[in-house]
């Protein structure tokens, strides 16, 4: 009569047994466990494995580069309809390039924020009532990065 391999699979380790039905007794048996899958580091667990961590980084890459297409998007749109001081070919080369249009101090200074002149303060101005073009766009402009009123001290908008 043939022998009979029992086998115990585990998460971490798989063991197993040999058993000799005509003299019923295991003749071998034994245990192999595994490596951990999360590795140690330094003396401590690892809190995630290494795939979760590029998967971490994959998705932050992603969230800045969804953003950055939406400032972009969004700043075509603004330009289309006179909202925003930037001309298209100095947002296509933005876009293409890099080049940030530095020299433009017109788009700087609709960029800027002060505490008059914020894009919250003009997305609830627009909400209130007819406001100037420039101001609309910047809030716009606003609503792409930061969605949302954040909380302001009483009195900061009325």
């Amino acid at each position: 009569m043939s022998n009979i391999l029992g086998l115990d699979v585990g998460t971490n380790s798989l063991g197993w047994a040999i058993l000799d039905p005509s003299q019923k007794k295991f003749t071998d048996a034994g245990v192999v466990v595994f490596q951990q899958g999360i590795p140690e580091e330094k003396g401590r667990e690892a809190e995630r494995s290494p795939a979760a961590e590029r998967r971490a980084f994959r998705a932050a890459r992603r969230l800045k580069f969804r953003r950055r297409l939406r400032k972009y998007h969004t700043l075509k749109v603004l330009i289309a309809n006179q909202m925003c001081p930037l001309s298209m070919d100095e947002l296509q080369n933005w876009i293409r390039n890099g080049k940030f249009p530095i020299d433009n101090r017109q788009f700087i200074s609709w960029l800027g924020s002060t505490k008059e002149s914020n894009p919250y303060y003009f997305r609830a101005k627009a909400a209130e009532k007819k406001t100037a073009t420039a101001g609309i766009g910047t809030g716009l402009l606003s609503s792409g990065d930061t969605p949302g009123i954040p909380e302001f001290p009483q009195g900061v908008i009325k």
